[in-house]
């Protein structure tokens, strides 16, 4: 078990799919978890919950509130909370990029740039939540504006780590292939009958391992790159995908 006892981990979009599963695994380890979402939660995991719109600078700015007014330190920052909204080019309107943009990409730049003094006391380390979909596509799966996002999400991972290395602060991310949780559902239902059985049917021909993957397997490798085990890593893009982007 990765050791990351006593720490404190901020989880964005920590109340649900992966980012619940994250959350989870710090607080089985020890750490003091605090999550952000739009919605309250009655998940017991968390030891503090922060209810706060990530899609608004005033929203993230509730979060940084919280750590100046609480005289907290910050070891662990993981950026997950994400927006996916599979479009197709044409009919992706302003609102649906603009809300993408404000959550898979700003948000995160802004925590890390408003939070920055409580990890650099700490020598804190910066996990983003990233996608298979910044470099790999699917057919029936329209992600233009979601995979632009995720992949300035993994170029921002590359220059923080370049960036605040010197001052001790880790940087990397992790991409996950298709994972079973309720925002994956959502869209899957979204699709047309068709599309859904061909996707079905297609998950033992694109995943080598022959199966989707579940929150937990995020969780893990999130604990590991908190962890002293990892203190040599900075400005990687893990994948988790069950072997996807092999191929």
């Amino acid at each position: 078990m990765h050791e990351t006892s006593e720490h404190t981990v901020l989880v964005t979009g920590g109340t649900q799919g992966i980012g619940l599963a994250i959350s989870q695994a710090f607080s089985k380890r020890g750490s003091r978890v605090i999550t952000v979402g739009r919605h309250p939660t009655e998940d017991p995991t968390p030891t503090h919950h922060i209810q706060a719109d990530l899609t608004t600078q005033d929203g993230c700015q509730e979060v940084t509130r919280y750590f100046r007014e609480a005289e907290e330190g910050l070891d662990v920052l993981v950026n997950n909370a994400g927006v996916a909204r599979f479009t197709m080019l044409e009919a992706t309107e302003d609102g649906l990029l603009e809300e993408q943009m404000a959550v898979n990409l700003l948000a995160p730049y802004r925590m890390v740039r408003d939070l920055l003094p409580q990890l650099r006391e700490r020598r804190g380390c910066v996990i983003n939540i990233s996608s298979y979909f910044a470099r790999r596509m699917l057919p029936d799966r329209p992600s233009s504006a979601y995979s632009m996002t995720k992949g300035g999400l993994d170029a921002l991972t590359g220059a923080l780590a370049f960036e605040l290395g010197p001052e001790g602060v880790r940087v990397n991310g992790i991409a996950p292939g298709t994972v079973d949780t309720p925002l994956f559902r959502q869209n899957l239902a979204a699709l047309p009958e068709q599309s859904r059985e061909a996707f079905r049917q297609a998950v033992p021909r694109l995943y080598p391992l022959g199966r989707l993957g579940q929150p937990g397997d995020v969780a893990a490798l999130a604990c590991f790159l908190a962890s002293a085990e990892a203190g040599w890593m900075t400005g990687a893009v893990v994948p988790v995908d069950g072997g996807l982007t092999t191929h």
